[in-house]
C-alpha cells in the first residue's frame, strides 16, 4: 500500500503538497497538481483515514442506532443517512439498541471513542439511565 511519502518521492514534491493537492486545498500550480493527481493514480493512493482522524480528532464514521432494524420506519431512515453519508465520503455504523435503549449508553461511548462525526438516534425513549450514561462520559 502507497504512503504519502511515497506519492510526494513520485511527484518531487513535499507529503504537505500531496496533502493539500488530495484535500482541495490550493497553494500549488496546475503541473504539480498534475503529477501529484498522475502520482496517485499510479501508486493507488489511498488517504490513511486513521491517520486523519488523528490529526482532526474526529472520523468519517456516523452512528445510527435503532432499537429494531426491520423496523419500516428504523430501515427508512438508516437508508437515507446512508445514502446521503457516502455521498459525503462517511462511512454508516449501525447500532441495534434494543426496545428499551439498554445498549445505547455502550453504543455512544464506542462511538465517542472511534470520535465518530455524528449520531442518528431512532428511538421511541431514550431511558434516563441511557442519557446520564451518555452525559457523565462526554465531560
Amino acid at each position: 500500500m502507497a504512503t504519502i511519502r511515497d506519492v510526494a518521492r513520485s511527484a518531487g514534491v513535499s507529503p504537505a503538497t500531496v496533502s493539500r493537492v488530495v484535500n482541495g486545498v490550493p497553494g500549488f500550480s496546475a503541473a504539480t497538481e498534475q503529477r501529484v493527481r498522475d502520482a496517485v493514480q499510479e501508486l493507488g493512493y489511498e488517504p490513511d483515514t486513521l491517520a486523519r482522524g488523528l490529526k482532526t480528532m474526529q472520523t468519517s464514521v456516523i452512528g445510527v442506532l435503532a432499537p429494531i432494524v426491520s423496523d419500516a420506519l428504523a430501515s427508512e431512515v438508516m437508508s437515507g443517512v446512508e445514502n446521503a453519508a457516502r455521498v459525503r465520503g462517511y462511512s454508516v455504523m449501525l447500532g441495534r439498541t434494543g426496545s428499551g435503549s439498554e445498549h445505547a449508553p455502550g453504543y455512544l461511548r464506542m462511538l465517542r471513542t472511534y470520535r465518530a462525526a455524528g449520531v442518528v438516534l431512532i428511538s421511541a425513549a431514550i431511558t434516563p439511565t441511557c442519557a446520564a450514561s451518555s452525559d457523565r462520559r462526554s465531560r
